[in-house]
């Protein structure tokens, strides 16, 4: 399953919370403000550890637009974004 995170980990528990649900296989997209949790991601475990795995997705035009680069993940743009979807089917949105 797609999990989607939107928020920023700075002001929700969005991003905490998806990762408690995440299953072994479960990929995470990161888009709007929740793209700041990659540009950051040093401190955090289950990031990297998502990445390691290659399940960490981060949005690139989300990252471009706040000037920011991602420490961990694959950055997508909207083609891969739409793929992404395509291959895993309805996302859950937190």
């Amino acid at each position: 399953m797609l999990h989607i995170v939107q928020d920023s980990p700075f002001s929700h528990l969005t991003l905490d919370q998806a990762l408690s649900y995440l299953g072994e296989q479960d990929q995470l997209l990161l888009m709007g403000d929740a793209v700041i949790a990659a540009s950051t991601a040093n401190g955090n475990d289950a990031l990297t550890r998502l990445a390691g795995q290659q399940l960490l997705y981060v949005s690139l035009p989300d990252l471009e637009a706040r000037g920011l680069k991602a420490q961990c993940g694959q950055a997508v743009d909207d083609a891969g974004l739409i793929a992404l979807v395509a291959k895993q089917g309805s996302p859950l949105t937190w």
